[in-house]
């Protein structure tokens, strides 16, 4: 077996095998979804690939037939200090993306950990520390293979659909007043973005950024961009109806994803995102998060949503099982490692 360098001579074999690995494992959860014309688009991100001094893709040839039996494609991109991803995000920023990930099944404890060791030493360059893979939840193979390599699960991203019951969400308790965020409530909104940003960089693995003196600036900035994005995005607000208190948010999108994003060939169009939630830890235990969930999701499907995604990291007692008993349920996973 070869493992050779990405080069544009492989983009009609590799863009089938990718996409064949992909069609092998919808057959095992039919919740996995291609664009169409997969194949011909995926070929066209290769050739973008290609031309993108921040990413590299290993292929794995068998020998003597030159057929392709599995690749590896990395990201590896130095944040600027403005750019807002830097408030939960190292500098060095490494993904091991989907798009370009697969190999034959039955030979991931043969193939990966030589494409692996090729990615690694050139994410060692980059000074990447803490990679990061996302694979399918039903490919239980690739789960043990990068496991193998000491990875391990981080975060789950997961999917609920929607139903006729979610276009009506019922009313809220009159103690509770929901309304969507404008910019007069940043101030507000602030605080709690950034006691999630801590909460989860002070987790085991030091995964996340600590908070510093530039994160409120950063987080500042993120919470306006969104709110000035336009009709396709949301926080949607719970106050304490008696003196307009904060008890929490949840911010979605169900805006298309851009087109430079890889994940537009897995991401149904009528999929949309809830990005973050948060409850002040007062207001939790009263069935605050639950209102907000049933809002938004009538929110969604306002917006011509069907399903709905999130990730969140398993670290996090609260985040599982609130969302499960939703029914949320994991589609896909997210694995990380340390590099000297």
């Amino acid at each position: 077996m070869l493992i050779q360098t990405f080069n544009p001579t492989l983009i009609p074999a590799l863009a089938q095998f990718l996409i064949e690995q992909r069609r092998s494992e919808m057959s095992l959860d039919d919740r996995l979804w291609l664009v169409e014309n997969a194949e011909e688009k995926l070929g066209k991100r290769l050739e973008l690939t290609w031309q993108d001094r921040d990413e590299q893709i290993w292929v794995a040839l068998d020998e003597p037939t030159g057929k392709v039996v599995g690749a590896l494609g990395a990201r590896a991109k130095a944040l600027g200090p403005e750019d807002v991803r830097r408030t939960y995000l190292p500098e060095n920023y490494g993904l091991l993306q989907l798009a370009t990930l697969g190999v034959a099944v039955g030979r991931w404890q043969e193939i990966l950990p030589r494409l692996w060791k090729a990615a690694r030493d050139w994410l060692l360059d980059r000074r990447v520390n803490q990679p990061q893979v996302w694979i399918n939840q039903c490919n239980l193979e690739a789960a043990e293979a990068w496991q193998r390599l000491g990875f391990v699960w981080l975060m789950d991203n997961a999917v609920r659909p929607l139903t006729e019951i979610d276009r009506f969400p019922g009313d809220v308790s009159p103690s509770l007043r929901v309304r969507p965020a404008n910019l007069r409530d940043v101030r507000r909104i602030l605080p709690l973005f950034i006691e999630e940003l801590d909460f989860h960089a002070r987790l085991p693995g030091n995964y996340w950024m600590p908070v510093d003196g530039n994160t409120p600036r950063l987080a500042r900035r993120e919470i306006e961009l969104f709110l000035t994005a336009g009709t396709a995005y949301v926080y949607l607000l719970a106050e304490n109806a008696r003196d307009g208190e904060l008890l929490g948010y949840m911010s979605a999108s169900a805006a298309p994803l851009l087109p430079e994003n890889s994940n537009t060939l897995f991401h149904p169009l009528d999929r949309s995102i809830l990005q973050v939630a948060i409850v002040t830890r007062t207001a939790r235990g009263q069935g605050v998060g639950d209102v907000l969930l049933n809002q938004l999701l009538g929110w969604f499907w306002q917006q011509d949503a069907r399903s709905v995604s999130l990730s969140y990291d398993i670290r996090n007692p609260l985040s599982g099982p609130f969302w499960r008993n939703h029914g949320f349920e994991a589609l896909r996973q997210a694995l990380v490692i340390n590099l000297p």
